[in-house]
């Protein structure tokens, strides 16, 4: 059981991003088709076969094309492109849930423009350069993959539980080599590797609202895993040189406190007798 979690979950991952940067360290597209291929290996490993038209579990590898693509652009164009998950999230929630509420589908646009923003934000606002100042305030944008699995996992899906897991660990192998490295090495990898971290929030919040919609997660327990990005934004636009030394501090409370919560609310409540 326990192999069957890691392999789609963190063993394919890593191996799919870790060839990439082996073949192609000064490459563009390289990082971007490791991660769509890793993201598409890991739903394909845990869901199956896609379907055609898409559903809303295959909107999850839709949000990752459109976000491995919109890594390779300039911001301005890479923001625009990450628009397009609006409609494809209509189109793959609509073929089995058309009846839902103008309030769920106005919720669900305000979801998604969340990375949208996030994208425009850190790919405008952050030094690509200054991988020192940006190396923790990175890993903020990374965090709601570690509240999203285990309570996704415990409210009822463990398929997307290990889907959000896949997703971090992308993540986190772009944030590693593309804000790790030029720390320790002093290799500067291309600047493909950074932009993943910002636009692999697509397909994570994509994640959560199929929760939502698949598994009735609550709200309420999906909602405090998006604290680590609003402590991102805050860093991106207000962080000063003199607090540096607090960000990784604040990196475990704004994780570990939405985490806590989430587990309690989403606790199951027959496992408690």
């Amino acid at each position: 059981m326990l192999t069957e979690l890691v392999l789609p979950t963190v063993i394919w991952p890593l191996l799919i991003m870790g060839v990439a940067f082996a073949l192609g360290r000064g490459s563009a597209w390289m990082p971007a088709v490791a991660a769509f291929v890793a993201g598409l290996g890991a739903y394909g490993w845990i869901q199956g076969a896609m379907q055609w038209p898409p559903t809303a579990m295959d909107g999850i590898w839709l949000m990752g094309l459109v976000a491995s693509v919109a890594a390779l652009l300039r911001p301005g164009r890479a923001v625009a492109l990450l628009l397009l998950g609006l409609p494809v999230s209509v189109w793959a929630v609509w073929v089995f849930a058309s009846s839902l509420t103008p309030m769920v589908w106005v919720a669900q646009i305000l979801a998604l423009l969340v990375p949208v923003g996030l994208a425009w934000l850190w790919l405008n606002r952050a030094d690509p350069d200054d991988a020192g100042s940006l190396f923790w305030p990175t890993a903020f944008l990374i965090a709601p993959a570690a509240v999203l699995a285990p309570v996704i996992g415990l409210a009822g899906s463990l398929k997307l539980a290990e889907l959000a897991g896949a997703l971090g660990v992308v993540m986190a192998v772009s944030w590693l080599i593309g804000f790790g490295l030029p720390l320790v090495s002093g290799q500067r990898p291309h600047r493909t590797w950074r932009a993943l971290v910002p636009v692999l929030t697509l397909p994570l919040v994509w994640v959560a609202l199929v929760a939502y919609h698949l598994v009735e997660v609550s709200p309420w327990a999906l909602l405090p895993a998006a604290l680590p990005w609003v402590g991102s934004a805050v860093l991106v636009v207000a962080r000063r040189p003199d607090t540096r030394w607090l960000e990784p501090v604040v990196l475990v409370a704004a994780t570990a406190l939405p985490l806590v919560f989430s587990l309690w609310y989403a606790w199951p409540e027959q496992s408690l007798y």
